[in-house]
């Protein structure tokens, strides 16, 4: 039975491990892979990911016999991948390219997607019943079966992406690679591909997958490479390879990465280049809550003013902002109700402060805390409201009363954008 006909999670044919030992790879003069390690086996899903450039490719064009290296040796279930012959090599490992250019241009989608049955069918013999099976369940798999009996030229990009995907699967390999193979496809089909990898993996294939959306590998990877000029800079888990300072040094970015409060995966938000510089004299306090105030700290330090925030929950993006930035917070554990310590530290950084801003936030009685704070600000408050107090409201209308009372004391915005310039307009 064919791997496409198996259901559920039991593992397929036979081993199906990759090893790369000391790899190096030029391109003429250009040193694209330097000492590549890595070890792939059944059920896993690697990621490679890093800047153009990296060497992500490369390895992936090495791997599948396509490039030979100049030092080391790739290796399949034990057996060096250049001493396979080709037909033997194909039944075991299929690749999806980045492009899709129309190379296939007057056959149809059914026919492009059998082609992936010719490492399995003997010289000058025909194809089988099977391979006309396993054919129709790879395009069912990758929805395209309604495009059957359509031209592939006629099809758009991201279809016939998913035509060449299910032709790497209807070869029933091992190994399957992804060179940028959704760079091309709508987000949703993204997540249609991912899903399906996750459950090719699950049956016992390895999946090999070069990604340039960083979000997506950590969401969809058991591991992921990190490369830069051909050199793996990082090798691990999601949380142990794309930190902070591992995007900085391979992408030259910033970013917060933080675990997502749905998914539990970890989320990589990229962020404007920061280089700590001289600051206002006077500060600008932030009242957060629920990640309602990460955008207005951060609009406020790229204009280069002094800020502090509190109170902030640790593990919210609030937090998370202010830590990147340097700001001084009063604090508070995760899901916790505001403390007196926390209260007493968040008061001290609002008469300190010139400006004091209450962002768009919600209020329940666990955080009623900073709108009662708010209110000693008296007439260095400026209010965001973007909704209306209605709707963010959790107590028995107390924090509307209170809420209803300073917007009648102070000026109130309804755009950041226009908030920023007014604060600006007011610090020293």
């Amino acid at each position: 039975m064919g791997i496409l006909e198996k259901e559920g999670g039991s593992e397929i044919g036979g081993p199906g491990r990759v090893r790369v030992d000391g790899v190096d790879c030029y391109y003429v003069e250009t040193h694209a892979l330097n000492n590549a390690q890595l070890t792939v086996r059944p059920g896993e899903v690697i990621g490679l990911v890093g800047p153009n450039g990296s060497g992500k490719t490369t390895l992936i064009k090495a791997i599948s016999g396509v490039l030979k290296p100049q030092v080391g040796i790739i290796t399949l279930d034990d057996v060096d991948v250049y001493q396979i012959k080709p037909k033997r090599l194909a039944q075991q490992m299929a690749v999806v390219p980045q492009s899709t250019d129309t190379f296939f241009f007057d056959f149809t989608v059914e026919e492009v997607v059998l082609m992936g049955r010719s490492p399995h069918i003997k010289f000058l013999g025909t194809e089988s019943k099977n391979d006309f099976d396993v054919t129709r369940k790879a395009l069912e798999m990758t929805d395209v079966a309604q495009f059957a009996d359509r031209k592939i030229a006629e099809l758009s990009g991201g279809e016939r992406q998913r035509v060449i995907i299910a032709r790497a699967l209807a070869q029933e390999p091992k190994i399957l690679l992804l060179d940028e193979a959704t760079s091309q496809l709508d987000i949703g089909i993204k997540i249609e591909i991912f899903d399906l990898v996750r459950r090719l993996a699950a049956s016992g294939i390895a999946v090999i997958a070069a990604i340039h959306d960083l979000n997506l590998a950590a969401q969809y990877c058991d591991r992921l490479l990190l490369l830069k000029r051909g050199e793996i800079i990082a090798d691990g888990t999601v949380e142990e390879v794309l930190t902070q300072e591992h995007i900085a040094e391979a992408f030259g970015v910033s970013a917060l990465v933080r675990k997502h409060p749905i998914t539990n995966a970890f989320s990589i938000t990229l962020l404007p280049h920061h280089t700590p510089g001289e600051r206002s004299s006077e500060t600008v306090h932030v009242i957060p809550g629920g990640g309602k105030g990460a955008p207005v700290i951060h609009a406020l330090v790229q204009k280069g003013l002094s800020v502090s925030a509190g109170v902030v929950n640790t593990l919210d993006t609030d937090y998370d902002i202010a830590g990147y930035y340097g700001v001084e917070c009063a604090v508070e554990a995760p899901f916790s109700p505001i403390s007196s310590e926390a209260d007493s530290r968040n008061v001290q950084l609002i008469r300190e402060a010139r400006i004091i801003v209450l962002p768009n936030i919600c209020f329940g009685p666990a955080n009623l805390k900073n709108l009662e704070a708010a209110a000693l600000a008296g007439d260095k408050l400026v209010i965001l409201e973007e909704t209306s107090i209605e709707a963010r409201d959790f107590t028995p209308g107390v924090a509307q009363r209170l809420y209803e009372d300073l917007k009648e004391r102070c000026p109130v915005f309804t755009e950041l954008a226009t908030l920023v310039e007014y604060v600006e307009s007011h610090i020293g």
